[in-house]
């Protein structure tokens, strides 16, 4: 029998530990992964006793992305617009359940994260890096692409209910 390809830990401490777990391919996002993620934060939503929630992943990277394999697979058959649309549903189901949570998050980040993997990563609310080898000019990147994509982030992931203006 395989491993999860999410695993999720739940001790006494209330902390809800949630890693991905498909080291030997970056950590890249499937179908099944995203599913599995998405199931597991609708039910840590419902969950009263946990406090907190830490996202890591195991191996040398957080996340690569899309599985881009699954993808390429995927844009060869006829019905590979619903797939590709289908995909891009999940993947925001995965960040607008994360935001919706009512508990603090975290993102242990051991290594890279590309592509989604970064989209993870921002709507997470706290961050711990544990590569120590980062430069000046890597923080001044990163914190530009932080910026640029949290300015992008209220196009992608549309504003709930309680974020209406109000009007007087």
């Amino acid at each position: 029998m395989t491993e999860p390809f999410i695993l999720s830990t739940a001790g006494n401490d209330r902390v809800l530990r949630l890693t991905l777990n498909r080291p030997q391919k970056r950590n890249a996002l499937t179908r099944k992964m995203l599913a599995d993620l998405h199931a597991k934060l609708v039910e840590a939503a419902t969950t009263s006793e946990l406090r907190c929630l830490v996202l890591a992943a195991a191996g040398p990277a957080f996340c690569a992305g899309m599985d881009l394999a699954q993808m390429q697979e995927a844009s060869s058959g006829s019905d590979a617009r619903q797939m590709a649309l289908a995909d891009a549903q999940l993947y925001h189901d995965v960040l607008e359940a994360l935001l919706a949570l009512q508990i603090p998050t975290v993102a242990v980040v051991q290594g890279p994260a590309l592509a989604g993997g970064v989209g993870l990563v921002l709507t997470i609310a706290i961050y711990v890096f544990q590569q120590t080898n980062l430069t000046h000019l890597d923080a001044q990147w990163a914190s530009l692409i932080v910026f640029v994509l949290s300015t992008l982030s209220a196009y992608i992931v549309p504003p709930s209910a309680n974020d209406a203006p109000v009007s007087s």
